[in-house]
C-alpha cells in the first residue's frame, strides 16, 4: 500500500463513529468528578501473592552492590486491612512497608518492601531510582 492510501485509510477511520462501547459518561450525567478506578491487582485473591521471599537479598531484583544509605530506613505499619489480612496467611503478626535507600555504583536507590515483624519473609520488593527518605546521607 502506497503512502496516499495510508493517509487516505488512516483519515477515514478517524472521521468514523465509533459503533462499540463508549466509555464516555452520557450527556444526562451532571457529575464533573472523576473516581478513580479501584487498584485490584494482586491483592485479588489470596493465591495471588506469590512475590515472597526468606529475605530482601534473596529477590532476585535486589540490586548487587548494594550498600546502604546512614539514616535510610523508614518502617511504617501496613494499615490497608485487605493486604495486611492476605500478608498475616503467609505469616501472622506485624507487617511493615520499608524504604530502604543506599547506593549501587555511586547511583541513589530506594529499595520498597513489605517485611514481617521477624524480618522474614518479605514480600514485593521494588527498587526506585532516587532515594525516598529525606534524611539519608
Amino acid at each position: 500500500m502506497n503512502r496516499f492510501a495510508k493517509v487516505l485509510f488512516s483519515l477515514i477511520l478517524v472521521s468514523l463513529p465509533f459503533s462499540g462501547h463508549s466509555f464516555q459518561a452520557s450527556d444526562t450525567t451532571t457529575n464533573t468528578y472523576q473516581i478513580s478506578p479501584t487498584k485490584i491487582g494482586w491483592f485479588g485473591d489470596s493465591s495471588d501473592l506469590k512475590h515472597f521471599y526468606p529475605s530482601i537479598k534473596d529477590a532476585p531484583n535486589y540490586p548487587v552492590g548494594f550498600k546502604n544509605a546512614r539514616n535510610g530506613v523508614t518502617k511504617n505499619t501496613v494499615k490497608k486491612k485487605y493486604l495486611l489480612d492476605k500478608l498475616r496467611k503467609k505469616a501472622p503478626g506485624k507487617w511493615y512497608k520499608i524504604y530502604r535507600d543506599g547506593r549501587v555504583d555511586k547511583k541513589h536507590v530506594s529499595i520498597h518492601y513489605f517485611a514481617h515483624q521477624s524480618g522474614s519473609p518479605v514480600f514485593d520488593v521494588k527498587v526506585v531510582s532516587g532515594w525516598s527518605n529525606p534524611q539519608s546521607s
